[in-house]
């Protein structure tokens, strides 16, 4: 127990083991049956034979779990060698019928119970999480692509690959031929610098993946998830990890800049598709959507007169219109506006200030340097994206040639006329 630790803590700072147990128990069970559909592309595994066969997402469980236990674990062992009371991790189970939406977790937390005293300590609290949880994911991600298997694998889930495509990996490109005649909705991942990278390095086109199909790839889709979620921390925003990052690099006045920068950024660019006067319905999700700008430019201009406010709005809802307009773009990020409202509402724009406030040293501004790189280099502004491929008119392809398994695609049907006309949503 350090000096700065009470001799008698209160029950709210008592470690809860048992629920912190139960939590990580829980969050096994789910990420495994996540991960067991989504190898499979089966959802039926809530019965005592399903039960019996969902080890089969155990890599995908394990593998997330590793890098979400690292990534806390960073911040946990971090805080008390700066003598800073916090709990062990909270893990967060969540089980969502989805398919790829359904991750199993929505990751881990750790409660912070005691103040930082400088900028040094939230420095090294906030950065260690995810150079931590880095490490790992750059290890998954190298056994990913190094083991990808042949495409019996991908055959065994999709039984009709081997009439379409014969022995053969498809392509992207052959797969879209195909889908876009049938009529289908596919789940298409981004990719960031490093994943392009890794795959560069070590893969082999001849066994890789559409990226339509990557989900289906443990190892692979994890390595995907910890970039995107390494990234997410790093955001250079309040509380986040990058935002104790920023703070520590430029201090508070400018870490409060960084982060209303960020934020506006990441409304510019998840609003581009939103904006649309045809019909009664878009007219109406317009408004809607200029009611939601308003909202979050009002807290990134620190509440400014109204006509302040809604000028602002207008100028970025004319933007965004203009660029739809003049390239056709589609919504994809609305991952972002859900990200800005969270950013605004819970994570909070400016970093609270420490008690000494004191420059760091050169080894950590060369850490976070390399925090900002690994940014960069994780960061994909459409991190999941939903494709509407609507069969051509008067399509008489013959019935035993549609898609029959739904691990990856579903018939389109008229619900998804909306999601093609309106938002083409990534998540």
């Amino acid at each position: 127990m350090s000096d700065s630790e009470p001799t008698d803590l209160s029950n709210a700072d008592k470690p809860k083991y048992l629920l912190h147990l139960f939590l990580f128990l829980l969050t096994l069970l789910t990420t495994t049956l996540a991960g067991a559909e989504l190898v499979s592309g089966k959802t039926d595994y809530f019965s005592w034979e399903g039960l019996l066969q969902i080890g089969i997402g155990l890599p995908y469980s394990l593998s997330f779990l590793t890098f979400l236990t690292v990534h806390e674990f960073g911040h946990y062992f971090t805080a008390r060698l700066n003598q800073v009371r916090c709990s062990l991790p909270y893990f967060i189970p969540l089980y969502l019928p989805f398919s790829v939406f359904n991750i199993g977790s929505m990751g881990a937390i750790i409660r912070m119970r005691q103040t930082p005293n400088s900028t040094q300590q939230y420095f090294d609290i906030g950065i260690a999480g995810p150079l931590a949880g880095f490490v790992v994911a750059l290890a998954i991600l190298i056994w990913g692509f190094t083991n990808v298997p042949d495409v019996a694998y991908l055959q065994q889930i999709h039984p009709d690959y081997l009439t379409w495509f014969g022995n053969v990996m498809p392509t992207n490109e052959d797969l879209t031929s195909v889908l876009s005649q049938q009529g289908a909705v596919t789940i298409e991942l981004g990719h960031s610098l490093i994943f392009e990278i890794f795959r560069w390095l070590f893969a082999q086109e001849s066994t890789f993946p559409p990226d339509m199909e990557l989900y289906h790839y443990p190892f692979l889709f994890v390595g995907y998830l910890t970039l995107f979620f390494t990234a997410l921390n790093l955001l250079p925003i309040g509380q986040l990890d990058g935002g104790h990052v920023t703070y520590g690099l430029f201090g508070r006045e400018w870490a409060g800049k960084i982060s209303r920068i960020t934020v506006f950024l990441l409304i510019t660019y998840g609003g581009i598709g939103w904006v649309n006067f045809s019909e009664l319905n878009d007219i109406i999700i317009t408004g809607l959507y200029l009611a939601f700008i308003i909202f979050i430019i009002k807290h990134l201009l620190n509440h400014p007169p109204i006509y302040i406010t809604i000028l602002s709005s207008l100028s970025l809802l004319s933007f965004q219109y203009l660029i739809q307009e003049l390239t056709g773009w589609e919504a994809t990020g609305i991952i972002w506006l859900v990200y800005s409202f969270i950013a605004v509402r819970l994570i909070k724009l400016d970093h609270p200030p420490a008690y000494i406030e004191q420059p760091l040293n050169f080894t950590r501004k060369i850490l976070g340097i390399i925090s900002l790189v690994i940014f960069i280099l994780c960061f994909t502004p459409d991190p999941l994206k939903i494709v509407v491929m609507e069969p051509p008119a008067n399509n008489e392809t013959p019935e035993e040639n549609k898609p029959k398994d739904e691990g990856i695609t579903v018939q389109l049907s008229k619900p998804w006329k909306f999601i093609e006309q309106h938002t083409l949503a990534s998540w």
